[in-house]
C-alpha cells in the first residue's frame, strides 16, 4: 500500500503543491460542490495543469473541526502519486503482464515465476481480526448528519454520499459485495440506494425480495400493464376503472395467495395540469375515474372478501397534499378534487367497516422525486419552492412513503385507523 492513511496521503500532496486549502468557511450544501467544479474545470493552466489542484476545506458550515478533501484524483499527476508510478502506463502494463501469464514448463520457469506469483497473492483482500477503522465505532449515538455530507446539485432530492463502500450480502450464498452506491440521506440513520438494476448489489436486494417471499410475505402485484424487469411475485393486468376487471383481479390473488388478501395498496393514479377555466369533462372524468372510481372498486371487492371469509384487514389508500391544499401556479383541479375523494373515502371505509377489523388509512406525500413530479420541470422554479414551501427543503422519495404504507399495513399500526399522513417534508404544516 503506497499510503498508510488519509493523513499521510494529505501530508504527500501537501508537499507536492497539488493541495489547496480553503480556510474560509463554507457550507456542505451546494458550496463546496460548486468551488470544486470550477476548480476542476480550470483547463491546463497554472502549475496543476488541467483538473485544478486538491481542496482542503478545513472550516466546514455546521461541522466545527470537520474537514473535506475534494478532487484529490483529479489530475493525472496525482493519479500518479497515489499509485507510486511515474506514468499510468505502468499499471496497464502489470495488468498485462498478469493476462499473458503462461503455464510454466520446466521447473527453472517455475522458479523464476516465484517474484510474480507472490506479487499476484498479494492483491487479493487480506482478513484480518481488526483494524484502525474499528477505533471509533458509533452506535446509540449515531447520526449521519454529524458528517459534512454533502449536497451537489440545486435539483438534488438532498445530501448523497456519492462514494461510498456498500457492503451487501447474497442471502442464498452468503458472498459479499462491496460496491459504490450513491447513497440518499433521509435523516439522522436512514439512507436510500441508488443503484442500475444490472449492480450486484441490486441484484442482492432481489434475493432478499425473493427470501422474504419465500419466508410468507406473499405479494401479488396489479397494474395496467406488465412492469419492467422481473418481479419476485405474481403480477396481475387490470384497469382499475373496470368493475369486471377489478374483480376478476381480486379473485385471481385470492386463488394465488390461498384466500383473501389481507393487506391492500391502492397506488393507481394518473396526474395532469390543465387551468380549471379550461378544463374539459373528459379529462375530469378520466381524471376521477382512476384516482377516485378505482380506489373505491378496488378497496370494495378487497374488502367484500375479507368480510365473507370473516377475516381482518388493512387497506392503504393513496392521496395526496393536493387533497388540503390549493395551488394557483399548477391547476389542477381535476386530480385534487380526486385526491380529497381518496381522503373521505378512506375515512368512510374506516367508519363502515371496522366493526370487521378492516382497518383504512390514507397516505398523502407532498413532492416525491417520481416520474409523475412536475415540480422541477422549472428547475429554479422549483428550487425556490423547496427552499420556501418545504421545512426540510428537498424532494422526498418514493422509499419514505413506501416506509410508511409498510408500517399501516402491518400489526404495529393496529389501532390506527382513519388517519390522513402527510409525507411532505413538513409543506402542509406552514
Amino acid at each position: 500500500m503506497a499510503y498508510n492513511d488519509l493523513r499521510e496521503w494529505i501530508s504527500a500532496l501537501d508537499k507536492a503543491g497539488e493541495l489547496k486549502r480553503i480556510k474560509a468557511e463554507v457550507d456542505p450544501i451546494l458550496e463546496i460542490a460548486e468551488i470544486t467544479d470550477r476548480v476542476s474545470k480550470w483547463g491546463p493552466r497554472g502549475k496543476h495543469g488541467a483538473g485544478g489542484p486538491a481542496l482542503l476545506f478545513e472550516n466546514i458550515k455546521g461541522h466545527p473541526g470537520a474537514r473535506v478533501l475534494i478532487n484529490q484524483f483529479g489530475s493525472k499527476r496525482r493519479m500518479e502519486m497515489a499509485l507510486e508510478v511515474d506514468s499510468l502506463d505502468e499499471i496497464s502494463g502489470r495488468i498485462k503482464m498478469f493476462m499473458e501469464v503462461k503455464s510454466p514448463q520446466g521447473f527453472l520457469e517455475k522458479l523464476k515465476m516465484l517474484p510474480l506469483l507472490s506479487e499476484l497473492g498479494n492483491l487479493f483482500p487480506k482478513v484480518v481480526p481488526t483494524g484502525p477503522c474499528k477505533e471509533v465505532i458509533k452506535k446509540g449515538d449515531f447520526s449521519l448528519l454529524d458528517f459534512p455530507i454533502l449536497q451537489c446539485w440545486p435539483m438534488d432530492g438532498g445530501r448523497f454520499i456519492t462514494l461510498p463502500s456498500v457492503i451487501t450480502r447474497d442471502p442464498k450464498s452468503g458472498k459479499r459485495n462491496v460496491g459504490t452506491y450513491r447513497m440518499h440521506v433521509y435523516d439522522e440513520r436512514n439512507t436510500g440506494m441508488h443503484w442500475q438494476r444490472q449492480k450486484q448489489g441490486a441484484e442482492h436486494y432481489r434475493n432478499r425480495m425473493r427470501k422474504l417471499v419465500a419466508e410468507g410475505a406473499e405479494v401479488v402485484a396489479v397494474d395496467r400493464r406488465a412492469p419492467d424487469g422481473e418481479l419476485p411475485c405474481p403480477y396481475q393486468a387490470v384497469d382499475v376503472t373496470s368493475p369486471a376487471d377489478v374483480a376478476e383481479a381480486v379473485r385471481a390473488a385470492a386463488g394465488l395467495l390461498g384466500g383473501p388478501a389481507d393487506v391492500l395498496v391502492n397506488a393507481a393514479g394518473i396526474y395532469r395540469i390543465r387551468p380549471l377555466i379550461e378544463l374539459s369533462a373528459q379529462e375530469w372524468d378520466d381524471t376521477l375515474a382512476v384516482n377516485l372510481r378505482g380506489t373505491f372498486l378496488t378497496g370494495q371487492a378487497f374488502a367484500a372478501g375479507l368480510v365473507a371469509a370473516g377475516r381482518p384487514g388493512a387497506i392503504v389508500n393513496m392521496g395526496s397534499t393536493a387533497a388540503m391544499v390549493a395551488d394557483a401556479s399548477e391547476p389542477t383541479a381535476h386530480y385534487n378534487a380526486s385526491k380529497a375523494g381518496v381522503v373521505a373515502l378512506t375515512r368512510q371505509m374506516a367508519a363502515e367497516w371496522a366493526p370487521y377489523g378492516i382497518r383504512a388509512n390514507v397516505v398523502c406525500p407532498g413532492v416525491i422525486d417520481t416520474p409523475m413530479l412536475r415540480l422541477m420541470d422549472d428547475p429554479a422554479a422549483g428550487q425556490a419552492y423547496l427552499e420556501t414551501g418545504v421545512p426540510l427543503r428537498r424532494l422526498g422519495s418514493a422509499a419514505e412513503v413506501a416506509a410508511v404504507i409498510v408500517f399501516l399495513g402491518s400489526a404495529d399500526a393496529s389501532y390506527l385507523t382513519a388517519a390522513v399522513i402527510p409525507v411532505d417534508g413538513g409543506s402542509t404544516a406552514i
